[in-house]
């Protein structure tokens, strides 16, 4: 009888041994768990509710341009521009999702026209103002022209750079255009409620977009990364170019309110609160957790200094040309072209992915 129990333990030590069960998990597996388990907590977190929190932003700036338009004041006046001040910083922390629902009727540019380099958009805009254009006052009908007339950058022009942003045209016009951009926040929150998140959390043969979660999370890094890039590339390398003598106002994105760098700065706060997924990797993967920590890191770093520029509230068209305000928009760029390396380098292989192709790539 001991003979007898003797064996059974050792075949069950064996057993353990060579067992493929959970205990000793394909590593494969346990990282399609991870991959799945990221981007759910990328949509939770994150994403869903930015995209909520755009169309609270657009009603609420809906209601303020309304309100300044049946009386118009300076305190009316300030309160639409703060308006459209918070509107721009929500619109920017889902600026980075080019693909899906935002490609859907092109509601990304219709939300916000931009780069505009050849001034296309400011251009039909005045004109419209000039012209008294009233096919610009129905909802319906400004939705269904030129991107450039109906988004931020059209609103924009009519709250900070009209001659009378209270006069009867503009302010009808900018309410028409503050109608439109609660139209497209609000289709594309319900696309990503109806479809987009569950594309992401399913994904599978039947799955028009994502064969596996690898396909899925990765979507989510590259939009990531993509905005990441054109932070640096665009919107603060195009803007500071060679030198503080050689700094370019005019290029930069929502030039005329002043809000280039909270533009940018929700950008970068967007993309490291999607990349902050460091607390939902297990234990078991410190490589993959350090590198997650390390892009968190960076990215905190270059919201570090453009918070220090934002606290100086003179315009920052005029502080460009200054030397420490080049110094520190430049110095914000450092470590956003760290994270894209890390990406690459470090990010990437820890999850077991590879890089696939960038649309800032080029040819």
């Amino acid at each position: 009888m001991l003979m007898r129990l003797r064996q059974v333990a050792a075949l069950a030590v064996f057993a353990g041994l060579v067992s493929t069960g959970p205990a000793n998990g394909d590593p494969a597996d346990d990282m399609t768990a991870i991959h799945a388990r990221l981007v759910d907590h990328a949509l939770a977190d994150t994403i869903l509710p930015d995209h909520r929190a755009l169309v609270d932003a657009a009603g609420a700036g809906q209601r303020a341009v309304a309100a300044f338009c049946r009386a118009p004041s300076p305190d009316g006046l300030e309160t639409a521009r703060n308006g459209f001040a918070a509107l721009v910083s929500a619109f920017s922390r889902i600026e980075m999702y080019r693909f899906g629902p935002g490609l859907v009727d092109n509601r990304l540019a219709r939300l916000n026209f931009w780069p505009d380099r050849r001034g296309l958009g400011a251009r039909q805009t005045r004109q419209i103002i000039r012209t008294e254009d009233p096919g610009a006052l129905a909802a319906e009908s400004l939705g269904a022209r030129s991107v450039a007339v109906q988004g931020l950058s059209a609103l924009e022009i009519v709250l900070f750079d009209s001659t009378d942003p209270g006069a009867a045209f503009p302010c009808a016009y900018g309410r028409t255009i503050a109608t439109v951009i609660h139209g497209n926040a609000t289709a594309l929150l319900a696309d990503w409620q109806q479809s987009q998140a569950a594309l992401l959390r399913n994904p599978g043969p039947e799955n028009p977009l994502y064969r596996d979660e690898g396909e899925a999370l990765q979507a989510l890094l590259k939009a990531a990364m993509e905005q990441i890039q054109v932070v640096e590339e665009q919107k603060l390398g195009r803007v500071l170019r060679n030198g503080p003598a050689d700094a370019n106002p005019r290029a930069a994105q929502f030039q005329r309110s002043g809000l280039m760098v909270p533009a940018a700065a929700a950008n970068i706060a967007a993309s490291r609160a999607l990349l902050d997924m460091a607390r939902h990797v297990d234990a078991d993967h410190p490589t993959l957790a350090g590198s997650l920590r390390e892009v968190n890191f960076e990215l905190t770093q270059s919201l570090d200094a453009l918070d220090r520029v934002a606290r100086d509230a003179t315009p920052i068209a005029a502080r460009l040309h200054s030397t420490e305000t080049h110094e520190l928009l430049n110095y914000a760029r450092i470590p956003l072209r760290a994270v894209v390396a890390l990406h690459e380098t470090r990010l990437l292989p820890a999850l077991g992915l590879t890089r696939g192709f960038n649309a800032l790539d080029g040819d």
